[in-house]
């Protein structure tokens, strides 16, 4: 019993399509087997998909502008978890994100990446990324209720504009 206990962990952990993870809902999503293309989706991610409402009807595209505040501070992230070896191997990243309209906090955090990445510092990449990176919000209407607004930028680029 034991033993198919461990093999079958074993296998989940090398085989998996759906790893258990306290944080992130972690998916192999390439049909490929020559391509990896792996899903960390934020297990919080559904509470923050509702956009702001505006006083006036206005179009989501038009009535909302998002911008990073600091590439530097996403490339000082980057550098500080991962070192340069990981950063050289890795392939460019997705990151998407969930920003609070109108703060511009992010609120949560999932990755497209088409390479293995330590789970450990992937958590603490969306820590620090919730914790310390910030979108400057424009808005072209009055808001009316607060909501969420979803973006992607790339990641594991922060080496090519040293």
């Amino acid at each position: 019993m034991f033993i198919l206990i461990f093999l079958q962990l074993f296998l989940q952990q090398v085989y998996c399509q759906n790893c258990p993870d306290d944080i992130f809902e972690i998916e192999n999503m390439s049909d490929n087997p020559n391509e990896t293309l792996i899903s960390y989706k934020d297990k919080n991610s559904s509470q923050f998909m509702h956009p702001p409402t505006f006083a006036t009807p206005v179009e989501m595209d038009r009535a909302v502008l998002v911008e990073l505040i600091s590439i530097q501070k996403l490339d000082s992230i980057e550098r500080a978890l991962f070192t340069s070896e990981e950063l050289d191997c890795f392939q460019r990243g997705i990151a998407i994100v969930y920003i609070h309209i109108p703060s511009g906090r992010i609120v949560s955090t999932s990755f497209y990446l088409k390479n293995k990445v330590d789970l450990n510092k992937l958590k603490r990449l969306k820590e620090e990324f919730e914790k310390n990176l910030y979108f400057k919000v424009k808005l072209a209407a009055e808001i009316e209720k607060e909501g969420y607004w979803g973006k992607s930028f790339r990641i594991f680029v922060s080496r090519n504009r040293q």
